[in-house]
């Protein structure tokens, strides 16, 4: 809207600790969200999921690790969690510190080895 000057953006934030939100009026009929999460401040979760399935996939947003639950008897995911990379990020983060845990598994459990 070429007429409309915006003098103040007023803006506020939700939520407290780890994770935030804040809302930013940018015009009268436009706003911005931001989510804020600092890890470092995070709790560990008291619940853990436990898959019976697991999935690498390359996308276009990055590596997609998913981890899902399958429905008793079947091939059909019940539900799944998804949890997207950055190429880079999946190289530097995840790939780079699993090395350690693939050789101890591999030690491990050899026999019982299942190859792909």
């Amino acid at each position: 809207m070429a007429g409309d000057v915006l003098v103040k953006k007023p803006s506020y934030e939700v939520g407290q600790g780890a994770v935030r939100l804040r809302v930013t009026q940018n015009s009268p009929v436009e706003n911005t969200l931001s989510l804020r999460v600092e890890y470092d401040k995070a709790e560990v979760p008291a619940r853990a999921y436990y898959a019976d399935y697991c999935d690498v996939v390359q996308g276009r947003a990055g590596i997609s690790l998913i981890f899902g639950k399958l429905k008793p008897g079947t091939s059909v995911l019940r539900n799944k969690v998804k949890i997207v990379f950055p190429e880079e990020l999946f190289i530097r983060q995840f790939w780079k510190n699993s090395r350690e845990l693939h050789k101890k598994m591999e030690d491990d459990y050899y026999p019982l080895f299942l190859f792909p």
